[in-house]
């Protein structure tokens, strides 16, 4: 998991996760591994029993992180259902995208739809531990199936860059601010 922490974020159920998948260990990438909500994960994974396979780690520079996570197995989106949390993309799951990490994103509504078009990870039921389980185990299950969505000439990840949103959003601006000529009477 890889951005900021809050309750809603639902790193909590990914905790409560980890003692139904033995063996896996979880890497926290936050902006601060000693504030208090950090602190409060980590006390829970312990109450668990994994506080010895959770990893809480800094953030690094921008320009290294799709390289620093692609030595994960899973990218983590496990967000509770809030509006905001059903109708985007945030900016993680592109993140892992490019890291060509196999996703397993809570079921709010754009993330799950897009992840289950592509084929590029699972979707479990948001705040249900042994549903992110089953998710996490299906995809170590066969890592290179959740992989391949991100190759060959149909790969969402072409369009997925700042260079082609950036392209449609200057095509977009363009049409809007050119001025149409009136009608003629």
């Amino acid at each position: 998991y890889s951005g900021a922490m809050a309750p809603q974020r639902g790193v909590d159920t990914v905790v409560e996760a980890l003692p139904r998948l033995p063996g896996v260990h979880l890497a926290l990438v936050v902006g601060d591994p000693a504030a208090g909500y950090v602190r409060r994960v980590v006390a829970r994974a312990a109450r668990h029993g994994v506080a010895d396979r959770l990893h809480v780690l800094p953030y690094v520079p921008h320009r290294q992180l799709v390289a620093f996570l692609a030595a994960a197995d899973v990218g983590l989106i496990p967000l509770h259902h809030w509006p905001n949390h059903e109708i985007a993309l945030i900016t993680k799951f592109f993140e892992y995208a490019h890291a060509r990490l196999p996703i397993v994103v809570s079921d709010v509504r754009t993330m799950a739809d897009t992840v289950r078009a592509t084929g590029q990870g699972e979707v479990f039921r948001a705040r249900d531990a042994a549903d992110l389980a089953r998710a996490v185990r299906a995809v170590l299950a066969d890592p290179r199936r959740y992989r391949a969505a991100y190759d060959g000439p149909d790969s969402p990840l072409r369009g997925w860059t700042w260079e082609a949103q950036a392209e449609r959003l200057d095509a977009l601006y363009r049409r809007l601010l050119t001025p149409t000529p009136a009608p003629t009477p």
